[in-house]
């Protein structure tokens, strides 16, 4: 048995396919869940461990990602065009939370919140990183880091 942050004891010999858990993560619910159902790399554990201490680091790091392709044509302002056009009312009304001497597109990145991260230790995507403006939307804004935190991929789900 050993313990993982945030998690209660796993079986080491024989793990669970699934856990799930909540964190609290920048001042709202986060979940994260560990997939184990293909067969995880003798070193998940290990990577996890090495992994979590630096969420905050990896989430700015994504964060600054999706910043500076707010204005570039491509995936991240068709996702913000979206919400924008089919949720207006909505933005609107979290635009009014947010800190008026931001600028108004800073003011728009940061509605978008964390909702989840999925680990998936038997494929190189090792962490899936699942971003929503909230419960009015169903559409979640995905990126893909590896171990080491490194933006692979991203891609707009619903």
């Amino acid at each position: 048995m050993k313990k993982l942050l945030y998690f209660e004891d796993i079986d080491t010999n024989s793990p669970e396919d699934y856990y799930e858990t909540k964190i609290e993560f920048q001042g709202h619910e986060v979940s994260i869940d560990l997939n184990l159902d293909d067969e995880p790399s003798d070193t998940w554990m290990e990577d996890y461990i090495l992994f979590i201490p630096n969420l905050e680091k990896y989430h700015q790091n994504i964060k600054s990602m999706i910043k500076g392709y707010y204005n570039q044509e491509g995936l991240v302002k068709e996702f913000f065009a979206y919400h924008m056009e089919e949720t207006a009312d909505e933005i609107a009304e979290l635009m009014e939370e947010t800190d008026t001497s931001l600028s108004q597109d800073d003011r728009m990145v940061s509605l978008l919140k964390l909702h989840r991260i999925g680990f998936y230790f038997a494929e190189d995507n090792f962490a899936t990183w699942d971003f929503t403006f909230g419960e009015f939307s169903d559409q979640i804004y995905v990126v893909v880091t590896d171990k080491d935190g490194k933006i692979i991929d991203t891609t707009w789900e619903s």
